[in-house]
């Protein structure tokens, strides 16, 4: 049989089989075709994708024709209608194909019941032929249909939910505030075919440290086998209002930074930049003003304009955003991944999608390297090693050992002396070691990467290399470890020293290592934050730039990560910073003074 044309198809009456087929293979056709909704001013209408549903289904499509299965995180402004979308795409899976089991859990008991309204809606408006004989209704909890399947919408308050059956189709509304959410997860995610299914986890953000912010911060870093999609509050049509001819003036005189910057520039997302209108910027103003009583933050909260500022911050951003933002945008994916292994006498780097190191340049033979490094913390050793002056191990649930090897110099064509090369000063980030390994681990993997990452020589002794200078954190144990691992079993001949010269006693005190206290911690953040601000030192990692995004200052004024979060690549890279300035073969030359303490004891 002839097929309709698409605008008959949509309106036939009856249903054929090839019509069918259709349905089955275009959600998109089977939206508009099949179901009704309830628009906000109360009337039922077609349901026609919006840009945010559309969006939704392009890549969610893209994902299950590339992977077989659908595993997607989905980050959201308020009401952009994404529990609806997630709701077709179930229904349709439970209606078109018998013995399918759909399964929503929301985050409390009012939500589950609006839920199940659409499709308690869908269910009543859908064509009789699309409709499957219904086999029963519990309540306003579950459907179900002779086809043996069915759909079952929950609360998450129950960690058993989903326990002893296979979902083939799970939507996780607000997660973000999901009761005992990691129980719950757990459970959930065993009923979901490994191999395939579908998945969709929706929310608005709600802070950070929570299960959604976590398995964001993994897909993001690409971790996980989850896609992240975020939606920011600008793409929904609906989120502008028309403004007079003295509101655009007065709009436009009196935009803040954030809103000039919207306009002009525009807001980067999926790739290029989005200028926002004056429309928008009136909508924004307004809701900000009426709705959040002018709390700011709040609104970024629910109605983010990125994925970074939906998780609002606990505190002030410790380095400068706006220079942040650029870092952002100039962010690489690693051209290398791997992890260091042992082959006869020498290494290689192994390729391996979730090795320890990640590498953005390849060794130069010219080039100059220094290493900074954060171990996981193990036990506080503040109060054991006397290098420490005073108990500054760092405090927290870190467990990521954190590396990055910064190039400090290399050659390049002098152009006063054509056919010479010059040495030039430089501030890039080459590569970055990072995961949860043993202090032996580490160590292995700092040799290994200092020993690739070299420098040359001294001009006389041009065939010599000389390990890159390599300053680990040793304020507590798994630091000391690792330290104490590279000295005396592999025997690495550049690390750092920790110099400090009392002035009551005139004596100087060496330690291995570098040492992170109330001396040292601020100069160090501070160095990093004024190359940062002033974009003279190159950094391609995401997740560095993520890291440093979410460094603030708490309410006792002191920088660190926000709860919830790890500041592992920000200290191994300010560390970084400091082997600069301690690098022998530097242009620059001299080493720094000695650290000066003044104690009552004189060491």
């Amino acid at each position: 049989m002839e097929l309709l044309p698409l605008s008959q198809a949509v309106e036939a009456p009856e249903l054929t089989r090839e019509h069918l087929q259709r349905l089955r293979a275009d959600h998109h056709l089977y939206c508009r075709a099949a179901l009704k909704i309830q628009t906000k001013a109360g009337r039922m209408a077609r349901f026609e994708p919006n840009f945010a549903q559309e969006y939704v289904r392009t890549k969610i499509e893209e994902q299950r024709e590339r992977t077989g299965k659908v595993r997607v995180l989905i980050l959201k402004a308020r009401q952009e209608g994404i529990s609806t979308w997630c709701a077709s795409r179930i229904y349709r899976g439970c209606t078109l194909w018998g013995n399918k089991r759909g399964l929503v859990l929301a985050d409390k008991l009012d939500r589950a019941g609006d839920i199940f309204g659409i499709y308690e809606r869908y269910d009543r408006e859908v064509p009789d032929e699309l409709r499957p004989p219904r086999k029963s209704t519990r309540g306003a909890r579950e459907m179900s249909w002779k086809t043996d399947s069915r759909i079952t919408v929950e609360t998450a308050g129950d960690p058993d939910a989903g326990r002893g059956s296979t979902v083939h189709y799970l939507h996780a509304s607000e997660i973000a505030v999901w009761p005992k959410a990691d129980e719950t997860w757990t459970a959930l995610m065993q009923a979901v075919p490994t191999e395939g299914g579908e998945v969709y986890v929706e929310s608005t953000a709600k802070g950070v440290g929570n299960l959604f912010h976590r398995l964001w911060l993994l897909a993001e870093s690409g971790l996980s086998e989850w896609m992240p999609i975020f939606l920011p509050w600008w793409v929904h049509a609906e989120y502008q209002r028309e403004v007079t001819e003295g509101e655009w003036d007065e709009i436009k005189y009196s935009s803040d930074p954030w809103e000039r910057k919207a306009m002009d520039e525009g807001i980067y997302w999926e790739g290029r930049f989005h200028r926002l209108s004056i429309n928008q910027i009136a909508w924004r103003r307004g809701k900000i003003r009426d709705d959040f009583l002018g709390d700011e933050r709040t609104f970024r909260q629910e109605y983010p304009s990125n994925a970074r500022e939906a998780f609002v911050l606990s505190g002030d951003t410790f380095f400068d955003v706006g220079a942040l933002e650029e870092y952002e945008q100039r962010a690489k994916a690693p051209i290398r991944r791997g992890t260091f292994v042992k082959i006869g006498q020498g290494f290689k780097l192994q390729a391996s999608e979730r090795g320890y190191v990640k590498v953005w340049e390849m060794p130069d033979d010219d080039g100059h390297y220094v290493l900074g490094a954060d171990t996981a913390e193990g036990k506080a050793a503040a109060a054991v090693d006397a290098s420490l002056s005073d108990p500054e191990a760092e405090r927290g649930g870190r467990d990521f050992s954190s590396a990055d090897i910064i190039k400090v110099s290399e050659l390049e064509e002098d152009p006063d002396r054509p056919g010479h090369k010059r040495r030039v000063p430089v501030l890039r980030q080459v590569a970055q070691i990072h995961g949860r390994m043993a202090p032996e681990v580490f160590a292995e993997q700092i040799y290994y990467a200092t020993s690739w990452w070299s420098c040359p020589g001294p001009e006389q002794m041009r065939t010599m290399r000389e390990q890159a200078l390599t300053g680990i954190e040793r304020n507590h144990s798994s630091g000391q470890t690792a330290i104490s691992l590279l000295k005396d079993v592999w025997k690495h001949r550049n690390l750092f020293v920790h110099r400090r010269i009392n002035v009551r006693g005139a004596k100087i005190s060496s330690y291995y290592g570098w040492v992170t206290d109330g001396t040292t911690r601020m100069p160090m953040l501070d160095d990093l934050a004024a190359l940062v601000r002033n974009q003279q030192v190159e950094i391609f990692s995401a997740d560095t730039i993520r890291e440093l995004f979410g460094f603030v200052r708490g309410d006792d004024g002191r920088p660190e990560a926000q709860e919830g979060t790890h500041d592992d690549r920000v200290i191994s890279f300010a560390i970084g910073v400091q082997m600069t300035l301690h690098h022998r073969n530097q242009v620059t030359g001299a080493m720094p003074e000695p650290e000066v303490a003044d104690t009552p004891t004189g060491l």
